[in-house]
C-alpha cells in the first residue's frame, strides 16, 4: 500500500525522481573521504567540507520542495525530510572535524587514527543507504552501523585515557578530546542518519 501512495516519488533509476537525494550521498560520500586516517588536513580541506556542507543543504531545499508539490498527506515525505536533514547535519559534523584538524598537532595516536576510520566508515555507509533509498525505495542494508558505533566508544573511551595519562600538557589532553569528541559526534550522527533513512524506506 505505502508503495502505491509513495511510488511517483521512487526513480526506476539512480537518477530517477529523487535525484535530490542522490546529490546528497555524493556529498556524504566526498566528506567521508576527508575524514579517513591519511587524509591531509589543511585550509583547502575545510574550504571543501564548507562546499558541500552548502551544496547539501542546497539539495535538501530542493527535496523538501519537490515533497511539498506532491501535497500528500501520508507520513512518508515527513520521513524523507527528516531523514534529509540528519543527512545536512552529518556533513557539518564532518566540518567540525576538519576545522578541529586544522589546529591540532600531527602525530595522532592510534585510538585517533581508528576513530578517524570508524567516522569515515560510518559516514560513507548513509552515503551507500541514501543512494540505496534514492534508487529503489527500500533499505537491504543489514549493517546498521551499530558495530561502527560500538567500536568508535570503545576507541573514544581509550583515547581520553591515554590522553590523561600520558600528556603532560593539559592543552594536549584538551586538543585530543576535542578532536575524540567531534569524531564520535560523526559516528553518532551517521547512525542517527541511518535510523532517519530506515524510517524513511518504503515496506
Amino acid at each position: 500500500m505505502l508503495r502505491l501512495i509513495f511510488g511517483p516519488l521512487i526513480g526506476a533509476g539512480r537518477f530517477g525522481r529523487l535525484s535530490e537525494l542522490v546529490a546528497m550521498s555524493d556529498n556524504v560520500a566526498a566528506a567521508s573521504r576527508l575524514l579517513g586516517p591519511n587524509a591531509s588536513f589543511s585550509t583547502a580541506t575545510s574550504l571543501e567540507v564548507a562546499r558541500l556542507g552548502r551544496e547539501v543543504t542546497s539539495w535538501r531545499r530542493r527535496l523538501e520542495m519537490r515533497l511539498a508539490k506532491a501535497a500528500m498527506t501520508t507520513t512518508d515525505p515527513r520521513l524523507l525530510s527528516e531523514a534529509a536533514t540528519e543527512i545536512v547535519q552529518l556533513v557539518r559534523l564532518i566540518a567540525r572535524v576538519v576545522r578541529c584538524r586544522e589546529w591540532l598537532r600531527p602525530g595522532d595516536p592510534v585510538e585517533a587514527a581508528g576513530l578517524q576510520a570508524a567516522a569515515a566508515h560510518g559516514a560513507q555507509l548513509v552515503a551507500d543507504s541514501a543512494l540505496q533509498l534514492a534508487s529503489t525505495g527500500v533499505l537491504t542494508q543489514s549493517d546498521s552501523g551499530d558495530a561502527i558505533k560500538s567500536r568508535a566508544e570503545e576507541l573514544y573511551s581509550r583515547g581520553l585515557e591515554r590522553a590523561f595519562r600520558q600528556c603532560a600538557d593539559p592543552l594536549d589532553v584538551l586538543r585530543q578530546r576535542t578532536l575524540y569528541d567531534g569524531l564520535l559526534g560523526v559516528v553518532i550522527g551517521s547512525d542517527s542518519a541511518l535510523a532517519a533513512l530506515r524510517d524513511a524506506s518504503v515496506d
